[in-house]
Protein backbone atom coordinates (compact mmCIF):
# COMPACT_ATOMS: atom_id res chain seq x y z
CA UNK A 1 0.00 0.00 0.00
CA UNK A 2 2.72 2.42 1.16
CA UNK A 3 4.77 1.78 -2.04
CA UNK A 4 1.50 1.89 -4.20
CA UNK A 5 1.44 5.86 -2.77
CA UNK A 6 4.97 6.28 -2.82
CA UNK A 7 5.01 5.40 -6.65
CA UNK A 8 2.12 7.92 -7.46
CA UNK A 9 3.64 10.76 -5.62
CA UNK A 10 6.53 9.90 -7.71
CA UNK A 11 4.81 10.17 -10.43
CA UNK A 12 3.05 13.49 -9.81
CA UNK A 13 6.69 15.16 -8.62
CA UNK A 14 8.11 13.95 -11.72
CA UNK A 15 5.72 15.57 -14.10
CA UNK A 16 6.08 18.75 -11.99
CA UNK A 17 9.90 18.41 -12.56
CA UNK A 18 8.98 18.06 -16.43
CA UNK A 19 6.83 21.49 -16.03
CA UNK A 20 9.62 23.31 -14.90
CA UNK A 21 12.10 21.94 -17.02
CA UNK A 22 9.67 22.94 -19.70
CA UNK A 23 9.72 26.41 -17.90
CA UNK A 24 13.55 26.35 -17.57
CA UNK A 25 14.04 25.56 -21.44
CA UNK A 26 11.71 28.11 -22.23
CA UNK A 27 13.03 30.87 -20.12
CA UNK A 28 16.61 30.20 -21.37
CA UNK A 29 15.51 29.79 -25.23
CA UNK A 30 13.31 32.39 -25.47
CA UNK A 31 15.26 34.63 -23.36
CA UNK A 32 18.35 34.64 -24.70
CA UNK A 33 16.62 35.00 -28.54
CA UNK A 34 15.04 38.38 -27.51
CA UNK A 35 17.23 39.86 -25.36
CA UNK A 36 19.84 40.38 -27.82
CA UNK A 37 16.97 41.76 -29.91
CA UNK A 38 17.43 45.00 -27.99
CA UNK A 39 19.48 47.43 -27.50
CA UNK A 40 22.00 47.08 -23.53
CA UNK A 41 20.55 50.89 -22.74
CA UNK A 42 16.65 49.27 -22.91
CA UNK A 43 15.01 47.54 -19.70
CA UNK A 44 13.79 44.79 -22.30
CA UNK A 45 17.29 43.36 -22.99
CA UNK A 46 18.12 42.97 -19.05
CA UNK A 47 14.41 41.52 -18.78
CA UNK A 48 14.67 39.09 -21.26
CA UNK A 49 18.65 38.41 -19.80
CA UNK A 50 17.45 37.60 -16.54
CA UNK A 51 14.86 35.14 -17.34
CA UNK A 52 17.41 33.25 -19.53
CA UNK A 53 19.41 33.03 -16.14
CA UNK A 54 16.50 31.81 -14.40
CA UNK A 55 15.86 29.66 -17.05
CA UNK A 56 19.19 28.29 -16.83
CA UNK A 57 18.91 27.16 -12.93
CA UNK A 58 15.85 26.25 -13.12
CA UNK A 59 16.74 23.78 -16.30
CA UNK A 60 19.73 22.55 -13.95
CA UNK A 61 16.77 21.97 -10.79
CA UNK A 62 14.55 20.47 -12.37
CA UNK A 63 16.74 18.01 -14.19
CA UNK A 64 18.79 17.24 -10.94
CA UNK A 65 15.25 16.37 -9.57
CA UNK A 66 14.18 14.24 -12.49
CA UNK A 67 17.35 12.04 -12.25
CA UNK A 68 17.15 12.10 -8.33
CA UNK A 69 12.92 10.95 -8.22
CA UNK A 70 14.27 8.47 -11.01
CA UNK A 71 16.40 6.63 -8.76
CA UNK A 72 13.56 6.27 -6.02
CA UNK A 73 12.54 2.36 -5.59
CA UNK A 74 9.76 2.30 -3.16
CA UNK A 75 9.31 -1.25 -3.04
CA UNK A 76 12.90 -1.43 -1.53
CA UNK A 77 12.23 1.39 0.79
CA UNK A 78 10.64 0.67 4.72
CA UNK A 79 7.42 2.85 5.18
CA UNK A 80 9.50 5.22 7.35
CA UNK A 81 12.22 6.07 4.46
CA UNK A 82 9.38 6.70 2.48
CA UNK A 83 7.49 8.87 5.47
CA UNK A 84 11.09 11.04 5.52
CA UNK A 85 11.41 11.54 1.75
CA UNK A 86 7.58 12.59 0.94
CA UNK A 87 7.77 15.15 4.11
CA UNK A 88 11.06 16.32 3.11
CA UNK A 89 9.90 17.15 -0.21
CA UNK A 90 6.95 19.39 1.35
CA UNK A 91 9.43 21.21 3.32
CA UNK A 92 11.57 21.56 0.39
CA UNK A 93 7.88 23.03 -1.13
CA UNK A 94 7.22 25.46 1.63
CA UNK A 95 10.80 26.57 1.95
CA UNK A 96 10.64 27.13 -1.69
CA UNK A 97 7.97 29.26 -1.55
CA UNK A 98 9.67 31.61 1.18
CA UNK A 99 12.32 32.26 -1.13
CA UNK A 100 9.65 33.11 -4.07
CA UNK A 101 7.90 35.50 -1.94
CA UNK A 102 11.64 37.11 -1.29
CA UNK A 103 12.34 36.60 -5.20
CA UNK A 104 9.07 39.13 -5.42
CA UNK A 105 9.85 41.66 -3.08
CA UNK A 106 13.83 41.71 -4.12
CA UNK A 107 12.27 42.46 -7.50
CA UNK A 108 9.83 45.25 -6.79
CA UNK A 109 13.14 46.86 -5.00
CA UNK A 110 15.18 46.60 -7.59
CA UNK A 111 12.16 47.85 -10.02
CA UNK A 112 11.73 50.56 -7.78
CA UNK A 113 15.35 51.66 -7.69
CA UNK A 114 15.96 51.20 -11.23
CA UNK A 115 12.82 53.59 -12.36
CA UNK A 116 13.85 55.87 -9.77
CA UNK A 117 17.62 56.21 -10.53
CA UNK A 118 16.53 55.59 -14.15
CA UNK A 119 19.04 52.79 -14.77
CA UNK A 120 17.67 50.18 -17.29
CA UNK A 121 19.43 46.84 -15.99
CA UNK A 122 17.66 47.62 -12.51
CA UNK A 123 14.40 47.94 -14.24
CA UNK A 124 14.84 44.99 -15.98
CA UNK A 125 16.26 42.32 -13.80
CA UNK A 126 13.75 43.43 -11.00
CA UNK A 127 10.45 43.16 -13.55
CA UNK A 128 12.26 39.79 -14.32
CA UNK A 129 12.77 38.23 -10.85
CA UNK A 130 8.97 39.50 -10.02
CA UNK A 131 8.16 37.20 -12.95
CA UNK A 132 10.00 34.66 -12.32
CA UNK A 133 9.71 34.79 -8.13
CA UNK A 134 5.73 34.86 -9.04
CA UNK A 135 5.32 31.83 -11.55
CA UNK A 136 7.64 30.05 -9.44
CA UNK A 137 5.41 30.43 -6.20
CA UNK A 138 2.36 29.38 -8.58
CA UNK A 139 4.22 26.00 -9.11
CA UNK A 140 5.41 25.25 -5.82
CA UNK A 141 1.94 26.22 -4.08
CA UNK A 142 0.31 24.04 -6.84
CA UNK A 143 2.79 21.07 -6.48
CA UNK A 144 2.86 21.15 -2.35
CA UNK A 145 -1.32 21.27 -2.97
CA UNK A 146 -1.09 18.21 -5.10
CA UNK A 147 0.68 16.68 -2.76
CA UNK A 148 -0.79 16.91 -0.05
CA UNK A 149 -3.91 14.76 -0.17
CA UNK A 150 -1.39 11.54 -0.98
CA UNK A 151 0.80 12.55 2.21
CA UNK A 152 -2.51 12.57 3.99
CA UNK A 153 -2.87 8.95 3.11
CA UNK A 154 0.34 8.27 5.18
CA UNK A 155 -1.40 9.89 7.89
CA UNK A 156 0.64 13.62 7.93
CA UNK A 157 0.61 16.95 6.25
CA UNK A 158 3.20 19.22 6.88
CA UNK A 159 0.05 21.90 6.39
CA UNK A 160 -2.82 20.48 7.94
Amino acid sequence: MSSEIALRQIALNTTGMNVLLAWGILNLVVGLFLAFRFNKKQQMHWFFLMNAMWGGINTAIAGGAIFFLGTIQPAQMELRQIIYLMFNFEKILVFSMGLNIAYVAIGAFLSACGAHEKKPVLLGFGRAIQVQGGALLLFDTALLLLNMPLTKEYGFSILF
